[in-house]
């Protein structure tokens, strides 16, 4: 999700650094293990700062509800992701690539898809001049359909008919 110009890189002011692990190398490179912004902040990456071919996360994704691992939600989860954009594509080398893992979330009460992904997603791509070079959805027909609320407990779905399952046993 590269490619910008040349002149358009820029240096993201630096905060203070919490320790970030290094916990394989090889001759190719390393895995840290750590929270995103403080192995940005810190000096563990500058030595390929610009050299970057493949930035490949997952970051915590936008749920309901927080969990203990720190997510966030709503607009601070589209405002962290989006600040995020700028200090990563100044990692990247010229030919580099971006790929992000952002998970489905749900609106709270009711039994519809939330958005925000999508939403955080549009986002970090326009602060850092950036292309979406490919919108990959994973779809397994052997995970069972969520939110389990939704689908177990109060059995509205979608079916084959493009409706929702309570709404053809209502008819």
């Amino acid at each position: 999700m590269k490619m910008r110009a040349k002149n358009e890189r820029r240096q993201a002011p630096r905060a203070k650094a919490k320790k970030v692990d290094v916990v394989y190398r090889t001759s190719h490179g390393r895995m840290l293990v750590g929270r995103i912004e403080d192995a940005l902040a810190g000096a563990a990456l500058d030595s390929v700062r610009g050299k970057v071919n493949l930035i490949f996360t997952s970051p915590p994704f936008p749920l309901v509800y927080k969990k203990k691992y720190g997510n966030e939600t709503g607009d601070t989860y589209l405002k962290w992701l989006k600040g995020l954009a700028p200090q990563l594509s100044e990692m990247l080398a010229d030919d580099g690539s971006i790929v992000i893992e952002i998970g489905n979330s749900w609106e709270p009460g009711v039994p519809v898809m939330s958005t925000l992904g999508l939403e955080a997603l549009l986002a970090f791509k326009r602060a850092a001049n950036l292309h979406l070079c490919q919108h990959v959805i994973c779809h397994n027909p052997a995970r069972l359909p969520s939110p389990a609320q939704w689908v177990n407990v109060t059995r509205e779905r979608l079916s084959a008919l493009g409706c929702s399952v309570r709404d053809i046993h209502h008819t």
